[in-house]
């Protein structure tokens, strides 16, 4: 059995429900529509009044409570390390790893 649908699977249901592309939704909301994408796949997890807008402008009002719970109970996926940064986590400092580009 499946567990609730996460916001951006809900979000983009409404999206789809309504008929919109995500660049006619960023044009009806104001909201970009490369946050639009990344709203939808779950990278990020938005302001209270674009959640709420894009809800409203896409007729799904009436799952707005459910909608909303949803974005209370986002947890925003881990963030990949970057190759050029290691974490030291004894003193929680970040180190720069430098690499001589001449020896190569």
């Amino acid at each position: 059995m499946r567990g609730p649908l996460p916001l951006g699977e809900r979000l983009r249901q409404c999206r789809l429900f309504a008929g919109l592309t995500q660049k006619a939704l960023s044009k009806r909301t104001g909201i970009p529509a490369n946050k639009i994408s990344s709203l939808e796949s779950g990278r990020l997890r938005g302001y209270l009044d674009e959640i709420s807008t894009w809800v409203q402008m896409t007729g799904c009002g009436d799952q707005l409570a459910e909608i909303l719970r949803c974005w209370r109970e986002f947890v925003r996926p881990p963030r990949k390390p970057r190759t050029d940064e290691a974490l030291d986590l004894r003193s929680g400092q970040a180190e720069v790893e430098v690499y001589d580009r001449s020896t190569r």
